[in-house]
């Protein structure tokens, strides 16, 4: 998806899926809370209005991965805010999304063309990630992070105050779970039908 994308796009995306922010975080985020490896979550924007974050948990510094600090280093700092619109204001996302970032992944991830141009004769038209929202790297985050290390990792990535809430709302089944889960269970369940009983 990254590929896909460009510019201030690009950088919304990494912003919010690799530090799991919520999109008003995302708005509100300063070059300033940036230090090169780690992001200050501070403040939250509702259209023009900075808040405080969702919870008092939501408060705190995120590390930052390699890969969204070369994002990062590739942006420009048009004003104080990270995600800007050409006019160095806070970038609207819903404008960010509808405009650049769906229309980006409407395309054929091979040749970038839309489907309807799409008349090579060489490859099949092979469709890009479906665009799901900017919540929906969050959920992913969480997916990702549980998949990997432990739902409390994702807890803590998402600054949530309660891991119900990751494990209930954000953590999607992923069917290579599934598949290994049903697999310890059969495993479980042969080592226990030929245990010897005492």
């Amino acid at each position: 998806m990254l590929e896909a994308l460009s510019g201030v796009a690009r950088t919304a995306v990494a912003l919010m899926f690799f530090c799991g922010l919520r999109p008003g975080e995302a708005r509100a985020v300063r070059w300033e809370d940036y230090d090169g490896k780690t992001l200050k979550i501070r403040q939250s924007m509702w259209r023009s209005h900075l808040t405080d974050p969702k919870t008092p948990e939501s408060v705190a510094t995120q590390v930052v991965p390699e890969i969204l600090a070369d994002i990062l280093s590739e942006s420009r700092r048009q004003s104080g805010y990270i995600l800007t619109s050409p006019l160095g204001k806070p970038v609207d996302l819903y404008n960010l999304a509808t405009r650049t970032v769906a229309p980006a992944l409407a395309r054929c991830a091979s040749c970038r063309k839309e489907k309807a141009e799409h008349d090579t004769p060489d490859h099949p038209f092979e469709p890009l990630p479906r665009w799901r929202g900017f919540y929906a790297l969050r959920r992913g985050l969480a997916t990702l992070t549980s998949s990997l290390d432990t739902p409390l990792a994702a807890k803590s990535l998402l600054r949530h105050a309660n891991v119900a809430t990751t494990n209930q709302f954000y953590i999607k089944s992923v069917s290579d779970d599934a598949i290994r889960a049903v697999s310890k269970i059969n495993e479980l369940f042969q080592k226990s039908a030929n245990a010897v009983p005492n």
